[in-house]
């Protein structure tokens, strides 16, 4: 797999266009890509998968409690089955996201993204990290922004 596909089909598949293509291309570049291409400009998806993490937490919770759930320990355990690894793989999978990213030698050669879902969470992560930026940067609603995208992607 040492061509990826164009990161342009995954904006088409998910139904957001980037208006930072660069902000798109670090979302889907591993850390061991960066460090093996000389610290790649913008770096590795790391950072905004951090991002990401926080922002698809917060779009979980605020889901739950506008749909009526106000009890901390409700929302506690809706966050823990709203955001877990059983949907960023359905994700990965529905999405072929293996075919976008940007892998080091050894996690291709090794197809790491089969050995576990952690390469996908954190994938997924900071494509969600980069949508929110991304859009956060053109004046939008980073939150709603995400939200939709994940509705329309029938990740709840």
């Amino acid at each position: 797999m040492t061509d990826t596909r164009s990161p342009n089909e995954l904006e088409a598949a998910i139904g957001y266009p980037f208006s930072d293509k660069d902000l798109l291309l670090t979302a889907l570049t591993r850390t061991m890509y960066a460090n093996e291409h000389n610290g790649t400009a913008g770096g590795s998806m790391d950072a905004l998968a951090t991002v990401g993490d926080a922002v698809l937490g917060t779009v979980v919770v605020s889901r739950l409690y506008e749909n009526g759930t106000k009890d901390k320990g409700s929302l506690t355990q809706g966050k823990i089955l709203g955001v877990n690894r059983d949907r960023t793989r359905a994700f990965a999978t529905t999405f072929r996201l293996e075919e976008y990213i940007r892998w080091g030698k050894g996690e291709e050669k090794n197809r790491v993204w089969l050995q576990g879902n952690q390469a996908f969470d954190t994938a997924f992560e900071a494509l969600i990290g980069a949508v929110f930026l991304d859009a956060k940067r053109s004046g939008k609603d980073g939150l709603a922004v995400v939200g939709n995208l994940l509705e329309r992607i029938h990740f709840f």
